[in-house]
């Protein structure tokens, strides 16, 4: 394959007949991206080997550091496209979720909390990464105990910012990064046991499919927990952590 070009392939996420997974060769490797499910792979040169023997095993995906890897903490210090992205929290908020950037990969690694795992974005190209070993995990900020309202989000920068916003208003809701285009049977079992008065379902809004997806998720939550649903779509194109924090 030349660098540039991509092929489609089956997910083992589903077993329709269209191929969902796209294999994208760049300079350094090759990119994995499934439009049904989001998981995301990045397969480094290095690491890839075209003679592959019958029943070797199979290599590591994610080439990426652990997440006890220690980086830096001071956004001051920080590229100004990582700067730029994280330019909705304050630094405190980036000490207290354990944000730090990595400059040996150029990465922004974010902690997934009650996990040892992390997410990490890129910038060129932009995308995330995840060395999470369960899939079902998800992110979860705000009022956790008791709250009323709960909202799910697909990423953690975005149940960050709502988390934060509504902590500062003495709200009682909860932000559930679901890091997916989906629901996850984290957060059902989640809502099970809270059992809010409400969700609020809000994604990135920025095509059809995702608009479909909010539309499968919120049917899940009302007709299957028998909770109040809303979708979010005010903001056509935008995701909760590109709003102004006093909106």
């Amino acid at each position: 394959m030349d660098v540039g070009s991509s092929v489609y392939w089956p997910h083992e996420c589903h077993k329709e007949s269209r191929p969902s997974l796209q294999i994208t060769r760049e300079e350094k490797g090759w990119f994995a991206y499934c439009h049904r499910c989001h998981e995301r792979a990045f397969i480094p040169l290095a690491e890839f080997s075209p003679l592959v023997k019958q029943g070797e095993k199979s290599k590591k995906i994610n080439n990426l550091p652990d997440c006890s890897v220690q980086g830096i903490s001071n956004r001051t210090l920080w590229p100004g496209d990582m700067v730029a992205f994280t330019r909705m929290l304050t630094q405190q908020e980036i000490d207290k979720y354990g944000i730090e950037y990595l400059p040996e990969q150029g990465m922004l690694k974010l902690p997934v909390n009650d996990t040892d795992g992390c997410i990490y974005r890129m910038n060129n190209p932009k995308r995330y990464l995840s060395n999470l070993k369960e899939k079902q995990i998800i992110f979860k900020a705000g009022e956790l105990e008791n709250p009323s309202l709960c909202v799910l989000t697909e990423d953690i920068l975005s149940s960050i910012v709502i988390a934060e916003t509504t902590l500062d208003r003495n709200l009682p809701v909860c932000a559930l990064a679901q890091l997916t285009v989906g629901v996850k049977r984290e957060t059902v079992k989640f809502l099970l046991d809270k059992k809010p008065e409400m969700c609020l379902v809000w994604f990135d809004n920025d095509n059809p499919e995702v608009r479909k997806q909010q539309r499968k998720v919120a049917r899940k939550v009302r007709d299957e927990l028998g909770i109040p649903v809303q979708i979010v779509l005010d903001y056509p194109g935008i995701d909760p952590k590109e709003l102004n924090r006093l909106d």
